[in-house]
């Protein structure tokens, strides 16, 4: 048995769980609705027990109102899956997700775009438990779905390019990684300069620029995933404070003194007000966040005081 994860990562949100639902699986009932919304709100508020209690109720009724070969069951399954994870039980919310993609793929067929959904998460939970080979064949299937479903510029397409971009580099392997990221930006940018999803890839790649001594460009990106942030969510965001060590670092090691100086004045002044979240946690190397499909983005957080003492 696993011990419960002492890192919670910030957890997939759920509104990809209700992609399906909302977008034109064939509904349970109201009753189904209102306790998977219930579940989704308590989720979001950090009550994982709760969220269980709902998720589990819903399943039950997806069950007894249509069987346990339902597209709909393995929405709630996937669910629970998240749920699981996130409260720290990972060999329960593995159970869920291998359960969520068996009754998809007897429902739907292996190859239908439903699949990558489970696909996606259980990667993540690999990932998490730093099992990357696994993560790397579900990614791998997952974006292989895509390309065959999808239009080649749809951003789950770019989602799934960003996941395999952050493994790579985490194997050593910098020109795959980059080719990665590279990808998803030929995807997102020409949709909307704007768009949300790119606020990440921008800031895995000043990670990976750093990483290679490549401070200019790392600035460059870092800037733009700080203005992304601030623009989309705020000045008041665990992701906007993300940004700014990111570049206080930069600058540090690239002996930009007075642009490091101002970058710690800036943290200070935020964290000071940063409100507490469910959803944060300093430390981590790798955490997820929303991005604009209700997909989740792996954002990768290098341990900068590390990387300062080896440079």
């Amino acid at each position: 048995m696993k011990k419960k994860n002492e890192k919670v990562l910030i957890p997939i949100w759920i509104w990809i769980l209700g992609v399906f639902f909302l977008a034109g699986c064939v509904r349970v009932s109201p009753v189904w609705d209102e306790q998977y919304r219930r579940a989704v709100r308590y989720y979001q508020l950090g009550n994982f027990t709760q969220a269980i209690r709902e998720g589990e109720k819903a399943l039950a009724t997806a069950q007894e109102r249509l069987g346990h070969d339902h597209p709909q069951v393995a929405v709630s399954l996937n669910a629970l899956g998240v749920f699981h994870k996130n409260s720290g039980s990972l060999d329960t919310a593995e159970d869920y997700y291998l359960k969520a993609l068996e009754t998809w793929k007897k429902t739907k067929g292996e190859r239908n775009s439903d699949l990558t959904v489970a696909l996606q998460n259980l990667g993540v939970l690999y990932f998490s438990e730093k099992r990357y080979p696994e993560a790397k064949i579900l990614w791998e299937k997952a974006l292989k779905i895509r390309e065959a479903s999808f239009s080649a510029k749809d951003p789950r397409i770019a989602v799934s390019l960003n996941s395999l971009g952050v493994i790579s580099k985490i194997e050593g392997k910098m020109d795959e990684a980059e080719q990665y990221y590279d990808r998803a930006l030929s995807i997102l940018e020409p949709l909307d300069p704007d768009h949300p999803d790119l606020r990440i890839i921008y800031h895995n790649l000043s990670v990976l620029y750093i990483a290679e001594g490549r401070y200019e460009e790392a600035a460059l990106k870092s800037r733009r995933a700080l203005s992304l942030r601030e623009k989309i969510l705020g000045g008041l965001h665990p992701e906007v404070l993300q940004s700014l060590r990111n570049l206080r670092h930069i600058y540090e090691v690239d002996g930009q003194r007075e642009e490091a100086l101002a970058m710690e004045a800036r943290i200070q002044a935020l964290t000071k007000h940063m409100p507490e979240s469910p959803y944060y946690a300093p430390g981590t190397s790798v955490f997820l966040v929303p991005g604009s499909k209700g997909e989740s983005l792996i954002l990768e957080e290098e341990q900068l005081e590390e990387m300062a003492k080896e440079s």
